[in-house]
């Protein structure tokens, strides 16, 4: 099987059909977040999550570095499917869909970890990247982020 290349957090597709909601919010101080990064809102301005926060969405480009800069992020709401790699030296496998992984991040990249699981799990699986093959080292997933969270929960 093929060892995967890491890669940034992609939007795929939104459940509905339509595209996904891009807003725009002021960057915090001192912010180091990357295009891809999962970030959320902290006294109304965007910051770096943590893998085990909740979560605004995916950041749409890097961080300024400059406190109220415009940062467009794309609004992870119940139906906006992302994709991503599995982390550092783990294996698709058919088994993962319908699983709730969490999220692991290396090197300003996050990624799903298929041993973060539990209270700990963030994502739900829906499908592999047909790109991929099952059995690849850091395959990537389709997953929306489990509604509990989200930041803006409808």
């Amino acid at each position: 099987m093929a060892t995967i290349s890491l890669q940034e957090v992609e939007v795929v597709q939104t459940l509905h059909g339509g595209p996904p909601v891009v807003v725009n919010f002021p960057e915090a101080a001192a912010q180091t977040f990357k295009r891809g990064e999962l970030v959320n809102l902290v006294n109304g301005k965007v910051t770096e999550a943590a893998a085990a926060d909740i979560y605004l969405g995916m950041a749409l480009k890097d961080a300024a570095g400059v406190v109220d800069t415009n940062t467009q992020v794309v609004l992870a709401t119940a139906d906006v499917v992302f994709k991503a790699n599995l982390t550092t030296s783990q294996v698709t496998a058919q088994a993962d869909l319908g699983k709730s992984y969490g999220f692991a991040k290396v090197a300003d990249k996050f990624h799903l970890s298929n041993t973060i699981v539990g209270a700990n799990a963030r994502a739900l699986v829906i499908d592999h990247d047909s790109l991929d093959v099952i059995g690849d080292i850091q395959g990537r997933l389709y997953f929306i982020i489990l509604s509990r969270f989200l930041q803006f929960r409808y």
